[in-house]
């Protein structure tokens, strides 16, 4: 069950990334997609872009989803302006007794 899974990951995210990929490459810029089939280090890539930081516990997090995130990339020639990093809110756990 766990590896179907897997696969149905795999097969929608790399085709919404390719979609995407469809969509600047119309505009010129090269293009490659990448959904766990390279050698790239996708959270700290992902939080240097701003999609969350990367926590203790070493999983991307992201104040809207948690740690609950697919990676993928796209790699692109075209010029895009980078959101900035999120701060590392990973800090001492508070215990209220």
């Amino acid at each position: 069950m766990i590896l179907s899974l897997i696969h149905i990951y795999h097969d929608v995210v790399k085709g919404k990334l390719k979609h995407l990929a469809q969509f600047i490459a119309a505009r010129g810029a090269g293009v490659k997609v990448f959904v766990d089939t390279a050698p790239v280090m996708e959270k700290p890539l992902a939080a240097l872009a701003g999609v969350g930081w990367q926590g203790k516990h070493t999983n991307l997090v992201s104040r809207t989803h948690g740690s609950w995130l697919f990676l993928g990339e796209v790699f692109t020639t075209l010029e895009i302006v980078a959101d900035v990093a999120h701060a590392d809110r990973c800090g001492l756990s508070l215990i209220h007794i």
